[in-house]
């Protein structure tokens, strides 16, 4: 049994694309910095379909069953107490599990994420489209498809020479597999997680890059809807917020911990 007394883990969930591995550079950061990182456990798990191997995928793949894939984890892991760290998709993934009001959550620390759309026709058109792409996943070379993904107007601060790096790294990845989650996932069958994000009491902290115009503006409708959601914008960074600059983002991270443990004790 996990013991009570320890303080509350981390669990971290990466963007569609990417590894847990990509936490690695704040992790180590907040081994440096942190004072009780030696008491806390910290999990990083690749989401379904993604890493190397591609992580087993549920038989459908939709928010009810990825909510069920963390449910097993954070079970299987013997995790009672934790806090959900999430970028992007994991962002949401991790919203989602929020709204859904689990005993163990303590908080949860978001990065670039949308909360989901409002209208109908904005369902729609943004579900056509992530078919699109999960059709190119499906059937086209993956680092056609990933040159193609990060011309996307939300990589507009990314230099060509970062484009690069990017398709290089993320190239090992299982095409059928991203397609299969992008099309599962698509914000356009995510619930609006507004209504929840206006009621809840769950601690919660947005963070976004002031390069990122679309989520700088939803950063600011999101403090709007409950003033206990504290947001944090970093500046000279775009979407990848943690990437971009580290440093600034653990420090937000540590600032959360602090105040989700006080609010806690």
């Amino acid at each position: 049994m996990t013991d009570q007394s320890a303080a509350p883990a981390l669990v971290f969930l990466h963007g569609f694309l990417g590894s847990g591995n990509d936490w690695q550079t704040v992790i180590a950061q907040l081994g440096v910095d942190a004072q009780d990182t030696a008491n806390r456990q910290i999990h990083t798990p690749d989401l379904p379909g993604h890493g190397l191997p591609a992580a087993n995928m549920p038989e459908q793949v939709d928010f009810d069953a990825i909510d069920r894939w963390l449910c097993r984890y954070l079970a299987e892991h013997q995790i009672q107490r934790y806090l959900l760290v999430g970028y992007s998709l994991g962002g949401r993934i991790a919203m989602y599990h929020g709204s859904k009001q689990p005993t163990g959550l303590q908080g949860l620390i978001v990065e670039s994420c949308h909360p989901g759309l409002a209208e109908l026709p904005a369902q729609q058109q943004r579900m056509e489209a992530d078919q699109r792409w999960s059709q190119r996943f499906a059937r086209q070379p993956i680092d056609t498809v990933l040159k193609q993904w990060y011309q996307q107007s939300v990589f507009a601060d990314l230099s060509p020479e970062q484009r690069q790096q990017l398709v290089a790294l993320r190239s090992h990845a299982w095409g059928n597999s991203l397609a299969t989650m992008l099309s599962g996932l698509s914000l356009g069958k995510q619930p609006d997680l507004r209504p929840w994000l206006s009621d809840s009491a769950l601690p919660i902290f947005y963070i976004y890059g002031r390069q990122d115009k679309k989520f700088a503006d939803i950063g600011n409708q999101i403090a709007q809807l409950n003033a206990a959601i504290r947001v944090h914008p970093i500046d000279d960074v775009g979407h990848n917020t943690h990437h971009a600059d580290p440093l600034q983002f653990t420090q937000i991270l540590q600032q959360a911990i602090q105040v989700i443990g006080k609010q806690h004790d």
